[in-house]
């Protein structure tokens, strides 16, 4: 990670790389610095990832105040795909530029606002050549400001008491598996677009009393809160013609995409896997502002409500069922789940489970 400096106007832009989801709440070094960038007047401005699967709520919610703006990716990012000579020159350049009067803008704004209008389209056109590989990427520009980030806040907890009750429901329940289902995911599926989930499940929910009215209403706040607008019907990708802009509207600035994996991508993600993860996720997801800041409102209670309601029972005519009431299991040693079956079987029921054994002189003649 690296910092440069943008004149005395109190700014500055934060280069991160490398890092993986597991040591996400490692990671933070924009975080750790940033008491003392403050401490000489000055701020972070921007934090960039060039790392897979960073532009997520939880993040989000991590790096809250550290900085002014983050550009990363929900999906995978490639090495090579971010031109850093080109982007610390695009950088400098403005700086230069902002020593000159404008009137147009004020000079302090003048650095920050032709950064955040070039550093994405600079490097998606680095990109172009993964693109043509047949390969697919997203990237984002997302709001980091303490303000930005808590409107998402709200709109998060009344989401999650929502789908809790709606899980009380079966119609409700297969609504929000269709629409998980449905809605962009990354990384093997364990991360979710926050934006494209609300709006397919939105969608879908087409009544006009009950529990759907609820659900609809909770999803177009959240959506709310991402974009700056109300939710619109997905009739297809995105257009690209928007443009990076730094007016006012939601923690979304701008999101992108090229190549048909991430083509439902809207700027931030959420843990959203199928099943409960391994006890070490949980207790680090557990330990994220994400989830302490909401308590018994937050998204993970709803998730392990989740998991508990979609698992599958069990098949009643497992074949396990059946060998550990086999008389070699119940005799020899007491049954437990994780012991190995096959050291429990005596020789001859080994034999008698797979094929007749071939005898010496019985094999088959080789010769044609």
């Amino acid at each position: 990670a690296g910092a440069v400096m943008i004149g005395a106007q109190r700014q500055a832009v934060a280069v991160g790389g490398g890092g993986a989801i597991a040591q996400r709440h490692r990671l933070l070094r924009a975080h750790r610095h940033q008491p003392h960038v403050r401490a000489d007047g000055d701020e972070f401005h921007l934090v960039c990832f060039h790392s897979c699967s960073m532009s997520s709520a939880e993040l989000a919610y991590e790096l809250a105040g550290s900085a002014k703006y983050m550009i990363g990716t929900q999906g995978s990012a490639f090495p090579g795909s971010w031109p850093y000579r080109q982007l610390l020159k695009k950088i400098f350049i403005a700086i230069d530029d902002s020593k000159e009067p404008d009137k147009g803008i004020p000079d302090q704004f003048k650095p920050v606002d032709r950064i955040l209008r070039g550093l994405q389209d600079l490097s998606f056109y680095n990109s172009e050549d993964f693109w043509h590989a047949g390969l697919s990427a997203d990237l984002s520009l997302c709001r980091l400001d303490n303000d930005s980030v808590a409107k998402l806040g709200e709109p998060i907890e009344k989401l999650s008491m929502v789908l809790q009750e709606a899980l009380n429901y079966p119609s409700a329940t297969d609504l929000i598996r269709l629409a998980h289902l449905e809605s962009q995911s990354y990384w093997q599926e364990n991360y979710t677009d926050l934006f494209d989930f609300c709006s397919c499940l939105s969608e879908r929910c087409t009544e006009s009393t009950g529990i759907q009215v609820d659900i609809r209403k909770a999803c177009e706040r959240v959506t709310l809160a991402l974009s700056g607008e109300m939710p619109r019907k997905l009739a297809g990708p995105k257009s690209k013609s928007d443009k990076p802009s730094n007016g006012s509207g939601g923690l979304v600035v701008h999101s992108d995409y090229y190549g048909p994996a991430y083509q439902f991508s809207h700027g931030i993600s959420i843990y959203f896997p199928w099943k409960s993860p391994e006890s070490r996720v949980v207790e680090n997801y557990r330990g994220y502002k994400f989830t302490r800041e909401h308590g018994s409102k937050s998204w993970w209670i709803f998730l392990q409500e989740y998991f508990r309601v979609t698992k599958r029972r069990r098949n009643p005519d497992s074949l396990r069922e059946a060998f550990t009431n086999a008389p070699e299991v119940m005799n020899s040693i007491q049954w437990r789940p994780e012991n190995n079956l096959l050291r429990t079987l005596s020789d001859e029921r080994l034999l008698s489970l797979g094929p007749t054994p071939i005898r010496v002189g019985e094999y088959p003649s080789q010769t044609a």
